[in-house]
């Protein structure tokens, strides 16, 4: 009887690589591969771990490119769910499938804290290193601290019709701005 593979559990990695992205998984299928003598499976989830750092250094030139868009308000997480699906489909996936056809659940499970743990370093560091670019934004001039400090303030499209008591043609007349609104209030 051959003895039992320790791997880190495949359907907790698959999990945790959507909230740590692919590198997380990739890192730990990685050494699963090598416990099960795979090495030429292990070597392309390194692919992946080298290929997600080359994409998120990519976001993050871009998040820094277009930081006034609106449209980088939900591409990030965007960007991230589909990345673990790219990686789910092509490389996460076949993991749980052969542990599954070929030792199910015959195997010593590893630890997954420490890999937690520098899953969340890694979120650390990217927030580190935003808070950097933005800190090299204000400090250059590029983006002035007013910018990252005030929240936008939509114009308001909506009117107010009024029918006078004694005429006959309504009045349309545009909403009145928050300042005005509120300095006229003081005033009455």
């Amino acid at each position: 009887m051959s003895q039992c593979p320790q791997l880190y559990n495949p359907k907790l990695v698959c999990a945790a690589a959507l909230l740590f992205t692919p590198i997380f998984g990739a890192a730990l299928q990685a050494k699963n591969w090598m416990a099960l003598g795979e090495p030429d499976n292990a070597r392309a989830s390194r692919m992946w771990i080298r290929s997600s750092l080359w994409l998120i250094v990519m976001y993050l030139v871009v998040q820094t490119l277009f930081r006034n868009e609106p449209v980088m308000d939900w591409l990030g997480p965007y960007f991230l769910v589909v990345l673990w699906g790219a990686w789910m489909l092509t490389s996460g996936w076949q993991q749980l499938v052969v542990v599954s056809r070929t030792i199910g659940k015959n195997y010593d499970s590893l630890p997954m804290g420490r890999a937690i743990i520098l899953g969340a370093a890694g979120w650390l560091a990217y927030g580190l290193i935003t808070v950097t670019i933005t800190l090299g934004l204000v400090l250059t001039g590029i983006e002035p601290l007013s910018a990252l400090t005030e929240t936008p303030k939509e114009e308001q499209n909506g009117v107010i019709i009024r029918v006078p008591k004694e005429g006959e043609a309504p009045i349309v007349e545009p909403l009145p701005k928050e300042k005005e609104a509120s300095g006229t209030a003081a005033q009455h």
